[in-house]
């Protein structure tokens, strides 16, 4: 088992008894002795730093009991962010109604409010017109930052 997936373990039997809060992207990089520990965490309501910290103190002792990265390494748990491409279908239906931008495989971007979303894919709402698009045409979607 690699180390990403032991961890993505490790992390859903500690949020058990929070269902509103999921695993977003495990990430381990760098080199042996330097490495940087990334888990992205969101809820549907969002995550708070201290529901972070706590993730990351709880996780952190149980990697360090099962030995499971060798040599220092640093541990960073942190909420997804609105900068952060989605990444599950869990995080469209939490955004319904933000403005979003979605590039497909081959290059085409498009902007619009996120309007509908189902096992299938999206609909956005572009230019007072509905269109729906796969989840399987998505290469990335980002929730785009309003300042009102």
């Amino acid at each position: 088992m690699r180390v990403e997936e032991k961890i993505r373990e490790y992390v859903e039997e500690i949020i058990l008894d929070q269902p509103d809060l999921f695993v977003v992207k495990i990430l381990l990089s760098g080199q042996r002795g330097n490495q940087i520990l990334r888990v992205a965490m969101d809820g549907d309501d969002g995550i708070t730093i201290e529901r972070c910290a706590s993730i990351s103190r709880q996780l952190g002792a149980r990697i360090e009991e099962a030995d499971l990265i060798d040599d220092k390494f640093r541990l960073e748990v942190s909420s997804a962010g609105l900068e952060m491409p989605l990444q599950l279908e869990r995080q469209y239906a939490k955004n319904l109604g933000r403005k979003m931008k979605v590039t497909r495989y081959g290059g085409e971007e498009v902007e619009g409010k996120l309007i509908g979303q189902d096992k299938e894919g999206l609909e956005l709402e572009i230019d007072n017109r509905k269109q729906k698009i796969a989840f399987k045409e998505i290469e990335k979607s980002v929730i785009m930052i309003s300042f009102k």
